[in-house]
């Protein structure tokens, strides 16, 4: 396949994973592996940015096959793009995760706590739409005071614990709105990490190892967790009923991968506009 003119001058595509090239079932898009394939074979640098821990999206990295870069948990982890290792950028500190919990608890909000080890502890007894507890152990006691990579709150928004009034309870605690960063990475899930950082930031990281500019870079991505990325690359795509604040920034809209949006964003990038 021969890339359109247009696209010769970017260099780089860093893929959300849920709600852009794997669906609902957790399955990947049948046509996201030789899509990557294809773009790599034109010299492109390709990543994955994902609110998914690094043991969570391992599997979809190895069936992408030519993957140069991961980001992870927002951004707070990636994968050292000079010695490959995973590693740490910013957690929550121990302090303002603390308070964070003690809240969440308080308003009887179910949450997940993601230590800096990687690992999920479970918290309140409302079913995950697609988790099963038995996944994760329960949060204790002993986690008081730890630092978090993330924390994934469960919110309602059909009832009354809706992520609106939750972030308007964190209003009264202006320290922790000060560290902690909140944004919907789902339709039911708010996540907090470190306010420095996003997937963004982690995206930066590669650029600056690999001596590509933002203005080169493409971005696709679906919920508010993507805001960043696609506001900044040179051409971030955005997806349909995802985050519609991405819309105001994104230079074209697929639909959702169920819907055959992966085919669509193949014919974007690899076809003739």
């Amino acid at each position: 396949m021969v890339l359109p003119s247009f696209f010769m001058k970017f260099k780089a595509v860093f893929f959300d994973l849920d709600g852009t090239i794997v669906h609902p079932s957790f399955e990947l898009a049948k046509e996201a592996l030789g899509l990557c394939l294809a773009l790599k074979e034109k010299g492109m640098k390709l990543g994955v940015a994902t609110g998914r821990s690094f043991l969570s999206a391992k599997p979809y990295l190895k069936a992408l096959q030519v993957i140069d870069a991961g980001v992870f948990s927002n951004g707070a982890v990636i994968e050292n793009p000079f010695t490959q290792k995973i590693e740490l950028i910013q957690a929550i500190p121990g302090k303002e995760a603390s308070l964070l919990t003690e809240i969440l608890r308080k308003e009887e909000y179910s949450f997940r706590f993601q230590t800096l080890e990687g690992t999920l502890y479970h918290y309140g007894t409302t079913h995950w739409p697609e988790y099963e507890y038995a996944q994760d152990p329960a949060f204790h006691e002993g986690l008081v005071g730890q630092e978090a990579i993330k924390v994934i709150i469960l919110c309602d928004e059909k009832g009354i614990k809706t992520s609106a009034r939750l972030l308007a309870s964190f209003e009264k605690y202006p320290d922790l709105m000060g560290k902690v960063r909140f944004f919907k990475s789902a339709g039911y899930a708010l996540e907090a990490c470190h306010w420095s950082i996003s997937k963004w930031t982690g995206i930066e990281i590669f650029l600056k190892a690999w001596n590509i500019e933002a203005k080169e870079v493409i971005t696709v991505g679906d919920q508010e967790n993507d805001l960043d990325m696609i506001k900044n690359a040179g051409y971030g795509i955005s997806v349909l009923g995802g985050y519609d604040g991405n819309h105001n920034f994104s230079k074209f809209k697929i639909t959702p991968p169920e819907k055959g949006g992966v085919r669509i964003l193949a014919h974007k990038l690899l076809s003739d506009l």
